[in-house]
């Protein structure tokens, strides 16, 4: 995992990613801002017989349900930016950093946006499922951790390596390398906590999962000659 950050925020200021890293900071920060916005101006409409003491804990409450909204939010508007973006940061990486690969699978623009609201969904869905478990002190945090580090990691994984592999393949190395993946989900979660970085996730989380992609261990799964079991040569060549 620290191999592959190293290698990530190497390129991540080079000029073939750097108006990837502009546009999803930008895109990133305005989401962000618009859904804040919105709320706040709900919220400041509401009025309660003009009593102000009423009407401040009613803003106080919407105040801590906005924070809470944008935390589970931001998770899937990451993933949503990044797979508007995988193609091009996944060329860039293996461009640099795994030469004489064959191209990606073709992948229209149409797919690629139905793949990102997916992605995006099945994180939001989770997390609005693990609720309850967010309301319970000291359990929250936990919950919280491990239900976006398993759902990052799947998602992002999938993200990228659908543009290698086929839909079986990409099952079975997911699930023959699960653990991996979590740590990796993690690894992108802790980096969406740190100010600033945060907003640059698309890219990051995206580069930072080829990476973490072409170093799984080859699988019977993942095989070059398809149907025959097992074979000594991996799916692909690892640099």
């Amino acid at each position: 995992m620290i191999g592959a950050l190293a290698l990530t925020f190497g390129q991540l200021l080079r000029g073939e990613l750097r108006w990837v890293v502009l546009v999803c900071w930008a895109g990133t920060a305005c989401g962000l801002a618009l859904i804040a916005t919105a709320a706040e101006l709900l919220f400041s409409r509401f009025q309660f017989l003009d009593l102000a003491w009423l009407d401040l804990i009613a803003h106080l409450i919407g105040g801590a349900l906005l924070v809470a909204g944008l935390v589970l939010l931001y998770p899937a508007a990451v993933v949503l930016i990044s797979g508007l973006f995988a193609e091009t940061v996944m060329e860039a990486v293996e461009r640099r950093h795994y030469p004489g690969l064959p191209p990606l699978r073709p992948y229209g623009v149409g797919e690629a946006i139905l793949d990102a609201l997916r992605f995006a969904g099945k994180v939001l869905l989770l997390n609005l499922l693990a609720i309850p478990f967010y309301l319970i002190p000291m359990l929250n945090v936990i919950a919280f951790v491990l239900v976006n580090a398993y759902i990052l990691g799947r998602e992002y994984f999938e993200m990228v390596a659908s543009r290698r592999l086929g839909p079986v393949q990409v099952r079975e190395v997911r699930r023959a390398h699960r653990t991996e993946l979590v740590f990796a989900g993690a690894t992108i979660l802790m980096l969406m906590m740190v100010p600033g970085l945060g907003l640059l996730m698309p890219v990051v989380g995206s580069a930072f999962m080829v990476h973490v992609f072409h170093r799984l261990d080859a699988t019977p799964a993942a095989l070059a000659v398809a149907g025959s079991g097992r074979s000594s040569r991996p799916w692909h060549s690892r640099p």
